[in-house]
């Protein structure tokens, strides 16, 4: 991808045509490359610079390199559609597609992504009368654009919203995120929700900032990534709480209805800070983040940026608490998601069972005699079952599908 900018230097990234250069990953040779010509004013421009963090929104197309020439996806807010527009080596037009898209309510954020078996994930989100009624629905297109699935997600998204939107897509999960501002308490949460690439929810954490702890802070950045090796969510904070004090990260992931830290990393020195631009965990759970690094009383001074990467064991991402935790319960819950009943296997004698939602409201409390727990009341989402008998306590995190 090249742009034509203005003869000051500036662009507005309108101006651009597509091309490629090959590279042979094992010695770095250069094994193909093609440039369109920009003095030919009959070819197209195109608007670019793809999504980070792996998506496309509105002021984000994204171009495809294809056997047969170019490919640029964008959403176009005024005909509230997916085009993609194809080209020939050449830079001329060869076929236009579009997929219409429908909102029930104000259109509030539409992102693509894509999956990594050549499908095309999308999150559709729109509301009204400040999120009284809202629609979320996840849908999955194929190469050509064609609906393959449309899923309702509305469901998880029962809490109060002051704003809501797709994080990032990360590794054929997708990360949503709502924050809600709490004025009588002045308290403020960020709740993040898992689902993976068919709408399913896998994991939900919600991380507080709290008046009288967490005012004041200098510098603080969230970001959220998957944790593939153990299909969860982890939440990463670099923060500086005061300039007289030391950056420092922060690992977190959900534990019931709360949340615990599995890593904590002080940074040496006060006088920079380091801000986390990107993350993502290896299939082996090392964690690579991309990292921005500035000095806060020199606006003007050079940004670094590096590429980090933490070992996942060092991390507690291997072997972690967590999972210690989970090898060592004599309770096994299935089937997990369930629409229904769930069977309890291990369980000797009569028990306490209470079940709560992630808010840590006690919707179920009664006494079980039978290795089977009936939850078909429940609206579809993410709860708590804890299990007491004299011999035992444990909390088990279940999904209550549709």
């Amino acid at each position: 991808m090249y742009d034509e900018a203005t003869d000051s230097g500036s662009t507005d990234w309108y101006n651009c045509y597509p091309s490629h250069i090959i590279i042979d990953t094992q010695n770095g040779s250069i094994i193909d490359s093609n440039y369109i010509d920009s003095s030919n004013n009959a070819l197209p421009k195109f608007q670019s610079i793809a999504g980070s963090q792996g998506q496309s929104i509105i002021t984000n197309p994204r171009f495809y390199f294809t056997d047969t020439g170019y490919l640029q996806r964008e959403l176009s807010t005024g005909e509230l559609a997916i085009i993609d527009t194809k080209t020939d080596f050449e830079g001329v037009v060869t076929q236009r597609d579009t997929a219409k898209l429908t909102f029930k309510y104000f259109p509030e954020d539409f992102r693509f992504f894509d999956n990594t078996d050549g499908t095309l994930g999308a999150l559709s989100i729109s509301q009204s009368n400040n999120w009284d009624n809202r629609e979320i629905k996840y849908l999955m297109y194929d190469k050509n654009l064609k609906l393959l699935r449309s899923i309702d997600l509305s469901n998880y998204f029962t809490d109060t919203i002051t704003l809501l939107g797709l994080y990032r897509a990360d590794q054929d999960y997708i990360i949503t995120v709502t924050t809600f501002d709490d004025f009588s308490t002045r308290n403020a949460n960020y709740t993040y929700q898992l689902f993976d690439k068919y709408g399913n929810l896998v994991d939900k954490l919600i991380y507080y900032l709290r008046d009288g702890i967490d005012n004041g802070i200098e510098y603080g950045w969230l970001y959220p990534l998957t944790d593939v090796v153990n299909k969860r969510l982890l939440l990463t904070q670099s923060r500086q709480n005061k300039i007289t004090e030391s950056t420092f990260y922060e690992i977190f992931a959900s534990n019931g209805d709360s949340i615990q830290r599995i890593k904590r990393i002080e940074v040496d020195g006060i006088s920079d800070h380091f801000r986390t631009q990107f993350a993502t965990m290896m299939k082996d759970g090392d964690i690579l983040l991309y990292i921005e690094q500035f000095a806060k009383n020199d606006p003007g001074a050079p940004r670094w940026y590096n590429w980090t990467m933490f070992d996942g064991q060092e991390m507690n991402i291997i072997n972690s608490t967590k999972d210690e935790q989970a090898n060592s319960r004599k309770l096994k819950l299935y089937p997990n998601p369930t629409s229904g009943t769930i069977t309890i296997n291990g369980l000797e004698g009569e028990a306490n069972v209470s079940i709560r939602n992630i808010n840590s409201q006690i919707l179920i409390k009664s006494k079980t005699i039978s290795n089977q727990i009936d939850i078909s009341v429940l609206r579809a989402g993410m709860y708590i079952i804890e299990i007491e008998n004299g011999n035992l306590r444990e909390w088990h995190k279940v999904v209550k599908s549709e």
